[in-house]
């Protein structure tokens, strides 16, 4: 090895100017990207059989780590499923690079930009100093990930014994933990909170302090603090879940029906019995002073559903999801979507007459921003072409079309269940609870 390093440093530091020598004591690899790399993807062929066949991709996409104090190089974001781990690699250093398999450090390789390297098992690979006088030795590992990044993984946690019986239920995050609301079909209102872990445990209390009529399904969590609605407009407000203290209106004629919070605005749509158009829908900062945003072709009273996100391109918008009172089963949930702070009314998205794919008519849709895409599901629709959990939804385009997921199946809850549906968004998982029974599901792509 020293022999092979010496001839290496005598033919690589040369000048063509004079003869004399400039030798360097830095030794690092300082970039490291992969080339082309095969990769087997499995489909179904006409048959119905299993087919593969093999792609390639380029492997610079895959950001490679230098860890220089702990001398580790490593991938970050794991290969896709059943990637080939041997290819050409580009390294630039200060010195010159040898490798060898981690198993047998017998054999060194002097390090080509055309060689083909297997990268299956872990690798050292050194950087001499082209002034002999010393090294630096580095341990690659590549990871590939174990499972399809395009499907989800569902897995049960522990529920709530005492949701049996329960008539409304809603779930939230708030301050990391999750926060389940539900009422009983005489109206008392309870709240169960658990550590978000792979093992939740749930402690349940009474609520107080809440108005008579109290609707968990209003509930929304806003600076910290859940808010909630009862049947006829009065709102409500908790710091823990269990102590509620009703909030005073700037205008106590007004109904409050909350819909939605994002992180700067409450949304509500307001019942006015004082004005010509009773219905209108407004947002606040305080809940106390509500802001009127025009909506166009109101067609509801009161709304069934709305999910406030932020778009990959920073706009803040919410989506709303209403029945309609035009007394048709068959139609389809309408639409409504508002910029915020845009100062422009909500735009109307459903047209019956086009060819959009909409929403059924659930009773109570539950809707989610999550993996940049918004996901919705529900109960029972009022034409009865759908019971409750036969299908989860996902939107590409903001909530213009809606597709029955084919990735995102339901986990064993049984289809038509008459339990209380809920769920929220926690960091990378969906938590969807159906009575007593609790799931939680990631899309893949975010693990390994």
């Amino acid at each position: 090895m020293a022999l092979l390093v010496t001839l290496i440093i005598t033919g690589a530091c040369s000048s063509s100017s004079d003869d004399s020598y400039v030798y360097t004591s830095d030794c690092a690899i300082k970039s490291f990207t992969l080339g082309k790399m095969k990769r087997t993807v499995h489909t179904t062929s006409y048959t119905g059989g299993d087919s593969t066949y093999t792609i390639t991709f380029n492997g610079s996409l895959y950001a490679l780590t230098i860890d220089q104090v702990n001398r580790r190089i490593f991938n970050t974001e794991a290969f896709p499923l059943e990637t080939e781990l041997k290819t050409v690699a580009t390294i630039t250093g200060d010195g010159t690079i040898v490798y060898a398999a981690e198993a047998d450090t017998s054999q060194w390789t002097l390090y080509s930009s055309s060689d083909s390297i297997d990268f299956s098992a872990p690798l050292l690979f050194r950087c001499y100093a082209y002034d002999g006088s010393g090294y630096r030795e580095y341990r690659m590992t590549l990871n590939v990930r174990t499972n399809n990044a395009l499907e989800y993984t569902w897995q049960p946690l522990s529920g709530i014994p005492a949701m049996t019986g329960r008539t409304e239920a809603r779930m939230l995050m708030q301050g990391g933990e999750a926060v389940v609301l539900s009422s009983t079909a005489t109206g008392t209102v309870f709240c169960a909170r658990s550590t978000a872990t792979d093992s939740p445990a749930w402690t349940e209390q009474e609520c107080t302090g809440l108005p008579i009529a109290a609707d968990v399904r209003s509930a929304v969590c806003y600076h910290g603090k859940l808010w909630m609605n009862t049947s006829w407009g009065k709102l409500a407000c908790s710091s823990d879940g269990v102590n509620w203290t009703e909030v005073a209106q700037e205008d106590e004629a007004v109904g409050v029906h909350l819909v939605a919070a994002s992180e700067t605005l409450l949304h509500a749509a307001i019942h006015d019995t004082r004005v010509s158009t009773p219905y209108y829908m407004a947002s606040s900062t305080d809940g106390v002073t509500w802001t009127p945003i025009p909506v166009e072709q109101m067609l509801f009273e009161l709304p069934s559903a709305a999910v406030a996100y932020t778009q990959d391109n920073g706009n803040r918008r919410v989506l709303l999801c209403a029945d309609v009172v035009d007394g048709d089963a068959a139609a389809p949930l309408f639409q409504w979507s508002l910029l915020e702070g845009a100062d422009e009314p909500w735009i109307l998205m459903t047209d019956e007459n086009a060819s959009n794919d909409y929403l059924p008519r659930w009773r109570n849709p539950v809707l989610l921003a999550y993996n940049d895409w918004l996901y919705a599901l529900g109960d029972h629709d009022w034409s009865g072409q759908h019971t409750a959990l036969d299908a989860i939804y996902v939107s590409y385009d903001n909530g213009l079309n809606w597709y029955a997921d084919e990735d995102l199946t339901i986990p064993e809850i049984p289809v038509g269940t008459t339990a209380p549906i809920t769920a929220t968004v926690v960091g990378e998982y969906i938590w969807l609870m159906a009575g007593d029974q609790l799931w939680r599901v990631r899309y893949n792509d975010y693990g390994l």
